[in-house]
């Protein structure tokens, strides 16, 4: 027979322990992680599939003519965690289409299936858990 008193402090001791270190868990590397993700997607035209092709020609490519929207993304720490964004106005109508005027949508603010995977590689290295 055991004790499940025993293993229920064991237990606490072990998640208090993963609670202090999250707490001073790199956050602005998730940021920098997402970032970088988020300038991938614009470089490549669309990530994992291309963006909606345009209905004219223009000699830059899309959402690209002076890359401002590529280049205003902020990362800021915020209580247990970050927030990855940007700040213009436009920027909403670009990631999730406008139909009235019809404005596709071309996602760019999106994590990547890879980046997730960064992301848990970063948590579990920073919690000195195996892989």
């Amino acid at each position: 027979m055991f004790n499940a008193n025993i293993y229920a402090r064991k237990a606490k001791r072990r998640m208090r322990w993963y609670s202090d270190r999250l707490d001073f868990l790199p956050w602005l590397q998730v940021g920098e992680i997402v970032r970088q993700s988020v300038h991938l997607n614009f470089v490549k035209g669309g990530r994992p599939t291309k963006w909606p092709k345009r209905r004219r020609s223009y000699p830059h490519p899309i959402l690209r003519a002076s890359d401002t929207l590529k280049n205003a993304h902020y990362i800021e720490t915020i209580l247990n965690g970050v927030a990855v964004g940007n700040r213009l106005i436009y920027q909403a109508v670009h990631n999730f289409g406008y139909p009235p005027r019809n404005i596709p949508q071309r996602e760019y603010l999106l994590v990547q299936d890879r980046d997730r995977n960064d992301i848990n590689k970063l948590f579990r290295k920073h919690l000195g858990l195996k892989k």
